[in-house]
């Protein structure tokens, strides 16, 4: 199971490195740093809490089965593609003028890959703040 992990995550975490500094240059390893830290304390405050929701859960169609389900459904649902400044692109890689997305809207930092609870979260917050630093230029 290690290898199976490691053979996910490692992908996932070098192209990660190459978005933050791909998005912020100047300042990529701090990015990178809030990104990867706020994912893992949040995975670690808010990981238990499903399973023990889904302990408590009494539908004929089973306890754990909605959860994954549900999270199944967010991980594989894409999202707008954005530029480095989380502005929505068109098809044509044209910027669609006023339109900003982040976290579960936007298309994945991790790409195909889903590294773990808390990564949307800290992207969104991360892009969150590049959107409105570049709204108020």
């Amino acid at each position: 199971m290690f290898g199976f992990q490691l053979m996910l995550f490692v992908p996932t975490l070098f192209s990660l490195a190459y978005k933050a500094q791909t998005i912020d240059p100047a300042d990529k390893e701090s990015s990178l740093g809030f990104v990867l830290g706020f994912g893992a304390i949040f995975g670690l405050a808010a990981g238990p809490v499903p399973g023990v929701l889904s302990d408590g859960m009494r539908l004929a169609w089973g306890r754990r089965r909605p959860y994954i389900v549900i999270g199944f459904v967010l991980s594989a649902v894409g999202g707008l593609r954005a530029d480095r400044t989380a502005r929505v692109q068109r098809v044509d890689g044209a910027v669609v003028p006023g339109l900003y997305a982040t976290g579960n809207t936007m298309a994945s930092v991790a790409g195909p890959y889903y590294p773990g609870p808390g990564i949307p979260i800290g992207s969104a917050m991360v892009f969150g703040y590049l959107a409105a630093r570049a709204m108020t230029r």
